[in-house]
């Protein structure tokens, strides 16, 4: 699984048509997952062709911030742009990127909000439950202040990798990070977010989704767990000894010395791991 380019857009007047350049690299089979996120809670969003939102949103009462989600698997041909339509153009902002080596369905989502008059607050994510070992789990957060034009940031947990953090101006900014949960169950994907030692009125919201990885899972484990490399050599070398012994008691003459010889063939094709 790997995070590809990365494409954002925000409104900079009455616009109710969200609108984002569509990320380079993307072939066949890889997924684009589409973040928007406005001050509308409860407007109607249209999302482009082809994208499927997800289950769940990230939401925050006090200032009405959403941060939703959809995903749409690649054709390989997209370009130009995605556009959607809200019944609210209200500081809407929008972040697209392509991510490989996943499914498009989501195992689990989960959104939750945090409000705090500080220049720095913990975030709250909101948990979610995989069925499988080795989800990928996609993290996304969002910021905005009630005035104050500090510069924010927002930090993913430990454990999850930073991909881009964008500030649009004025206190608003979206952060994308990723990682891979090893096990199976239920967890917590929290954060925090700054600005610069300024107090005012501040609002941050998460958005945690969690992917299988494609081609039956597997890969590395970012946060626990061992690499499948091992498995995979423990395997490959206990076939290789059963295949050892086979031959030498073939050899021995309860069958055609030319089967015996096909199979040493088979076993040290195996070992060069051509089959």
């Amino acid at each position: 699984m790997a995070i590809g380019s990365i494409t954002n857009a925000h409104v900079t007047y009455n616009d109710n048509a969200p609108t984002v350049a569509v990320p380079s690299g993307a072939v066949e089979g890889n997924v684009y997952a589409l973040f928007w996120s406005n001050l509308a809670h409860g407007a109607t969003l249209t999302w482009p062709d082809g994208f499927t939102e997800v289950s769940d949103l990230a939401y925050e009462a006090n200032f009405g911030v959403d941060l939703r989600c959809a995903l749409r698997v690649a054709t390989g041909s997209e370009s130009g742009s995605f556009t959607g339509s809200t019944t609210s153009w209200q500081h809407w902002r929008t972040v697209c990127a392509v991510i490989t080596g996943v499914s498009a369905t989501p195992d689990d989502a989960g959104g939750n909000g945090t409000y705090a008059y500080a220049s720095s607050a913990s975030l709250t994510g909101a948990s979610i439950t995989t069925t499988g070992a080795d989800r990928v789990i996609l993290w996304a957060a969002a910021t905005l202040s009630g005035g104050s034009a500090a510069t924010p940031t927002l930090t993913p947990p430990a454990g999850l990798t930073t991909d881009t953090v964008i500030d649009f101006g004025n206190g608003s900014t979206i952060a994308l990070a990723d990682g891979t949960q090893a096990s199976a169950g239920s967890a917590t994907y929290s954060g925090s977010m700054g600005f610069g030692g300024v107090d005012d009125s501040r609002s941050g919201v998460i958005l945690t989704i969690a992917l299988a990885q494609s081609g039956g899972g597997g890969g590395s484990s970012a946060l626990t767990g061992a690499s499948s490399t091992t498995a995979v050599g423990t395997a490959k070398s206990s076939i290789s000894r059963g295949i050892t012994g086979l031959s030498a008691s073939l050899s021995a003459g309860s069958v055609r010395s030319s089967s015996a010889g096909a199979l040493s063939g088979a076993m040290a094709s195996f070992g060069a791991g051509t089959v």
